[in-house]
């Protein structure tokens, strides 16, 4: 029975002719290597996070009997990343900007705290779905973004949609950038493909406004992924690419002539318009982050150069992870930087064979930056020292990595489309062979060290020295292998250079597929295993609910013994305030139970918080520049201080004078501290309610806290009275009485205070940082300014025509010689054509003598790409 016509088969004949079936092929690559790296959630549980290190920490959440670790060093997973991103998702779903962290000590600013990015582009999404799904949502929107954008490079800088999901891929699943995703170190290196490939399309095409709004988003959401020390990273790879491209193009070009002034405007444009889009982060964020904690000094060391085998090799030291053992230099993420042997070979292919492209030189020279800055050179790491003297001392500059493989990707795709589009040219399969021999080498020598296998420091849990050197055996099984599959596609090359036109195409496909999947494969396999997920990231035990009951909204203090330091501090000892000793619960994993603990463990707390603890020697200034406030509240007078209303102290820890105790939970003692309260009249004294406030005239008759950034507190003043308000003094606090502006001054303890006028009835205390208005309306005018372009840029192309093709035909093409100076460069038309069409069935820019026939055979098809101008970077 035939099949009638405009069914089934006319479907299929339409597909089969859509330009855009390949990059659709492509991207669902992509994306179904990111759904694979994230299965296990579908066994395990939809909570992305070690949950089960994160119940190990606390006497509250522990299992007995404890059960085995997956992985026990991912933990600020779970105890930052996941927690924050409940608190977003928790105020978006309460119709709240998460503005402000009220349940962090005596309060820590959310937006500004940068990393919880509240506003990035994953995060957004991952409002979408439910609080469980939540964060395993925004990892998953990382990876894509992270995919695609390298992908997109990869095309607009002239790869077939086979090779660009080679280097979409490769970056997606790179050691570093997955090992980071429940970081939010990951979150701004996500977007660096499509940066790079915002500012290629910005600089070919003047036609577009579109270009330049790609561009301005991409940089935008990079911002508001938070994370600044990737800012710093990123601007030092993409940088380096940038600049070195361009002092390549005017060098070929033997002048200026080589860069193209509108082009230039235009990536300007992008980068700025990309800054002001981010302005409410950024104006208000500038000051937080100058005051922190964390804006402190580092070691300026990289890498040892032992760590650059894990380029080649995932678990040459092992794995963090149940069944494995980590026995490297320095902690796993810290060094996992593995992208493939296949990759590399590529890499190097794109290097040797396409040197004159200026974009590969600027790849390539960033590529060797990017190593530079990782690993430490020895003799007192001089490259890493001289960034610390250029003011970079607060950055950890091994977290480059990330940088370096979306560098390395994108040189991968490139080489990948050299080999499949002219692998019957000797110099290419040299240059493929080339870097197959260098990797053999380099293998061979990491097979020889196998019996050198040893943990740095021997405890009674390392394996046996067997086991350590059977791990590194199987590290290098992979990438043994992959190299031995090259070596067969290059020997096959040679042997079939001379095959027609047809088969080669059909032979070069096969290849590259191949080489797509032995590359993804070994991504895959290495680090699908490496994180945790769990069914619920947070679940609530009978001593959590136990303690949540009793509390309340009230604050929790707790009492470890870590009192004071004893001169540990200058060592560069965790001690102090500094220091959890495991009661209570761990700083910010409060956050998902709604427990408001006097504990913060934060990027963004501000020196003066640690500076205004009253105990003398209790690590307030510390070298280790850990940013983790857990101070011991082991008196009455510190519990006023802060308006702590419960203590929970450590099994054997003397009761303190003048606490009640309400209960014991989990061998802890829950104390009540009576008379002391957030909001007080007076000093660091007792609620109004008690003697001294009455007699002073001032009485808190309640207290309500309708927003997480916003406080009203009903008073009854007779005179002038001075009101504590227990909330962390920085900046972007307002504070009114019955309406009328209150000036706060800074109270004992890093807090606020103001005077209330008699007769007042109502304070409010709400946070809105002064730079967010400055920010938000930077942003709106650079929204208005980009669409009056659109406007401005497009005239009516004739009086009947349909209504989508009513505006083109930008107006500066009526300038006089615009066309002749810009078209080589500047050409939507062109650029459209060579980028998404004429790389499925692309021409050799050099026929060889062997493909004359072929090249004869395709004239006709190549006659108009060899025609157009180049629009090659």
């Amino acid at each position: 029975m035939r099949a009638r016509p405009g069914t089934w088969h006319a479907a299929r004949q339409w597909l089969s002719r859509a330009r855009w079936r390949d990059d659709a092929l492509g991207l669902l690559w992509i994306a179904l290597f990111a759904a694979a790296y994230l299965s296990p959630a579908v066994k395990d549980g939809v909570g992305f996070g070690p949950a089960d290190l994160g119940r190990g920490l606390s006497l509250l959440t522990r299992l007995v009997p404890a059960v085995p670790l997956h992985n026990g060093i991912n933990g600020d997973t779970i105890t930052q990343g996941v927690p924050w991103n409940t608190l977003d998702w928790q105020l978006v779903h309460h119709h709240e900007l998460p503005l402000w962290n009220a349940l962090s000590g005596t309060g820590i600013p959310q937006l500004l705290n940068f990393e919880s990015a509240p506003l990035a582009l994953p995060t957004l999404v991952g409002y979408l779905a439910p609080l469980g799904a939540s964060f395993l949502v925004t990892v998953a929107v990382k990876l894509l973004l992270a995919g695609s954008g390298a992908y997109l490079c990869c095309r607009v800088l002239g790869a077939r949609p086979l090779a660009a999901a080679f280097g979409g891929t490769t970056f997606m699943l790179s050691g570093a950038f997955s090992g980071w995703l429940g970081w939010s170190v990951s979150g701004p290196v996500a977007l660096g493909g499509w940066i790079l490939a915002g500012v290629v399309l910005c600089y070919r095409s003047r036609a577009h406004v579109r270009e330049v709004v790609l561009l301005a988003a991409a940089v935008a959401f990079s911002l508001y992924a938070g994370f600044p020390e990737s800012y710093v990273l990123l601007a030092i790879g993409l940088g380096t690419v940038l600049v070195v491209t361009a002092v390549a193009r005017v060098v070929a070009a033997r002048g200026l002539a080589g860069l193209h002034p509108i082009g230039v405007v235009r990536v300007g444009a992008g980068v700025v318009a990309g800054g002001a889009f981010a302005a409410p982060l950024l104006l208000p964020g500038v000051s937080v982050l100058r005051h922190s904690a964390r804006n402190g000094k580092f070691a300026a060391t990289g890498l040892p150069l032992h760590a650059a085998v894990l380029l080649f090799a995932q678990g040459y030291d092992g794995l963090p992870t149940a069944g494995s053992y980590w026995f490297g230099p320095v902690n796993y993420y810290e060094t996992a930087a593995y992208v493939g042997v296949v990759a590399l070979a590529c890499a190097g292919v794109a290097v040797l064979v396409c040197w004159r492209r200026p974009v590969v030189v600027g790849l390539g020279v960033a590529a060797l930056v990017g190593l530079l800055v990782v690993y430490d050179l020895g003799a007192g790491a001089p490259v890493q020292h001289l960034l610390a003297d250029a003011g970079l001392s607060a950055v950890a500059l091994q977290r480059m990595q990330s940088v370096l493989e979306l560098v390395v990707a994108v040189l991968s795709g490139l080489g990948l489309e050299v080999v499949l589009e002219r692998w019957r040219e000797r110099r290419v399969r040299r240059a493929l062979g080339g870097g197959v021999a260098v990797l053999a080498v380099v293998l061979a020598a990491l097979w020889s060290r196998v019996g050198d296998a040893r943990a740095p420091v021997v405890t009674a849990t390392t394996p046996a020295v067997a086991v350590l050197e059977s791990l590194r055996r199987s590290s290098l099984l992979w990438p043994s292998a992959s190299l031995v599959v090259l070596a067969v596609l290059l020997a096959l090359a040679g042997a079939c250079r001379r095959w027609p036109a047809t088969r080669a195409r059909t032979a070069s496909t096969a290849g590259g597929l191949v080489m797509l999947g032995i590359q993804s494969g070994f991504l895959l396999f290495a680090g699908v295993g490496i994180n945790s997920y769990a069914h619920d990231a947070y679940p609530v035990t009978p001593a959590v609910s136990a303690v949540r009951s009793a509390v309340g909204s009230s604050l929790l203090g707790l009492d470890g013994a870590n009192t004071t330091c004893d001169g540990g501090a200058a060592s560069g000892a965790y001690c102090g305030v500094r220091y959890w000793t495991g009661i209570g619960l761990y700083p910010e994993m409060n956050l998902p139970y709604g427990i408001d603990e006097l504990a913060v463990h934060d990027p963004t707390i501000p020196q003066a918080y640690f500076d205004a603890w009253p105990v003398p020697d209790a690590a307030q200034v510390s070298p280790v520049g850990l940013n983790l406030f857990a101070p011991s509240v082991d008196s009455v007078a510190l519990a006023r201080l802060y308006g702590v209303s419960y203590v929970l102290a450590g099994p054997g820890r003397p009761a303190p004078a003048g606490m009640r105790p309400v209960a014991t939970v989990a061998g802890e003692t829950l104390y009540e501290v009576p008379g002391s309260g957030r909001f007080t009249f007076g000093g660091a004294g007792r609620v109004s309610q008690a003697s001294g406030g009455r007699r002073a005239g001032a009485q808190v008759l309640a207290v309500s806290h309708p927003g997480d950034a916003r406080y009203v507190v009903e008073v009854r003043v007779a005179r002038p009275a001075t009101l504590t308000m227990r909330v962390t003094d920085v900046p972007g606090w307002h504070a009114t009485a019955d309406g009328a502006a209150l000036v706060i001054r800074r109270a004992p303890g890093d807090l606020m205070r103001v005077v209330v006028p008699a007769g007042t009835a109502t304070v409010v205390l709400h946070y809105w940082p002064g730079g967010l208005t400055d920010g938000l309306a930077l942003a709106a005018a650079t929204a208005v300014v980009l669409a009056s372009w659109a406007v401005l840029a497009a005239r009516p192309a004739a009086p009947h025509a349909p209504w989508w093709r009513r505006w083109h035909a930008p107006w500066w093409r009526r300038w006089p010689g615009a066309a002749g100076t810009l078209a080589p460069w500047h050409s939507p038309p062109d650029l459209a054509r060579l980028t998404w069409a004429r790389l499925t069935r692309p021409c050799p820019e050099r026929p060889s003598p062997t493909r004359a026939r072929s090249t004869r055979a395709r004239s006709t098809r190549c006659s108009s790409s060899t025609s157009a101008p180049s629009t090659r970077s």
